[in-house]
């Protein structure tokens, strides 16, 4: 039996993981969600209440919800730890999404804004997960854990490409990187893997 923690399991790839790992049985998969009770509602009427799965409350941008969510983990997972700790919640805003890094420039102050919460999200948020969840990573028998990150964090991309636009949000994955590397420095002694992976692209 292995045993996952993923964040941002009330739609998307998260709830996409969430589906398919808990279809074996021998799996135990904790969601972490800001939103509770609509995602236990998702999960029962989608999934039909499955017995291996648990959704408990955690926000990003909050660090006593991330501590609570530890907590409560600890509480569901017992001495078995995680095997799988997954970052997969972010915040992709709207407002780089189709417009080169020149034009953002015409509106400094929700550029200010935007890049703050995409690095609170995307880069300290998940500073604060690992962190908060690595006793149970050290726990556990697999000991992996994952960031999903994106191609636009890619400069190989960029540049080959010429893409402009989203420069913001490729900004916070590309330092998401540099965070899960400086992890893996850590705890590869450990014997913690540590690594990032690109989904691709989704629906």
């Amino acid at each position: 039996m292995s045993v996952y923690v993923i964040t941002g399991v009330s739609s998307g790839i998260g709830f996409g993981f969430l589906k398919s790992i808990s279809e074996d049985p021998q799996n135990l998969v904790v969601g972490l969600v800001r939103n509770k009770a609509a995602t236990e509602e998702k999960v029962a009427t989608e999934l039909g209440k499955p017995s291996n799965v648990h959704i408990v409350h955690g926000d990003l941008t909050n660090y006593a919800s991330l501590k609570q969510a530890a907590a409560d983990t600890a509480n569901i997972v017992g001495e078995r730890g995680i095997d799988y700790l997954v970052g997969n919640a972010a915040f992709p805003a709207q407002f780089d999404a189709y417009s080169p890094i020149g034009e953002l420039g015409e509106e400094p102050e929700e550029l200010d804004d935007i890049a703050a919460k995409l690095f609170k999200t995307n880069v300290t948020g998940n500073i604060h997960f690992f962190n908060l969840f690595m006793p149970l990573v050290l726990k556990g028998k697999t000991k992996k854990v994952i960031a999903i990150t994106s191609g636009h964090a890619d400069l190989d991309f960029i540049n080959n490409f010429d893409i402009e636009n989203s420069a913001l949000y490729s900004a916070s994955k590309a330092a998401l990187n540099i965070i899960v590397a400086k992890f893996s420095a850590q705890y590869k002694k450990d014997g913690v893997l540590v690594f990032s992976m690109s989904p691709g692209v989704v629906e």
